[in-house]
């Protein structure tokens, strides 16, 4: 192997290393929010805030329930651009518990006023088989609070 062959060789070796490392350096470095446009043609940053919710005294819900509905619905909320004081809470009057054999559905609203939307709860448990499951569904438009919004819920999103 020629002088400039082995030159060549590490010349490229030392860029490839450098290329790895770069690329790594940018996964690893923490990210700025999300640019989007909006129709001033403007970038706006967008910064999310922590969904809040008052699930209020319901021995019922477990605080994994707790958790699930929050981190789900921040999904939701996370989609309107909201950046302040997002606060939910049940809505009085929509907590209902049923059962039917080992089948156990509790269900209710939670209503979201600064972002302007409800969604409804629904969780099964079946004591029997040890299975749970909790959905997020758009409200009947009788149960509408705010007023109609594009809902997507647990049935409707597409992924």
């Amino acid at each position: 192997m020629t002088r400039n062959q082995r030159l060549l060789l590490i010349s490229i070796g030392i860029f490839v290393l450098l290329s790895i490392l770069a690329v790594v350096g940018y996964l690893l470095l923490p990210h700025q929010p999300t640019q989007e446009k909006k129709n001033d043609g403007d970038p706006h940053y967008i910064t999310y805030t922590p969904l809040k919710i008052d699930f209020g005294s319901y021995p019922d819900l477990q605080d994994t329930d707790k958790t699930a509905i929050t981190s789900g619905l921040q999904a939701y909320v996370d989609k309107t651009g909201s950046t302040s004081g997002i606060t939910g809470s049940i809505r009085d009057g929509s907590y209902k518990k049923s059962a039917e054999g080992t089948v156990i559905t509790i269900q209710f609203l939670i209503d979201i006023p600064s972002v302007k939307r409800t969604y409804k709860i629904n969780i099964g448990r079946d004591s029997s088989t040890g299975e749970n499951s909790l959905y997020i569904l758009c409200p009947d438009t009788n149960e509408l609070k705010y007023g109609t919004f594009d809902c997507v819920d647990d049935v409707t999103r597409k992924e």
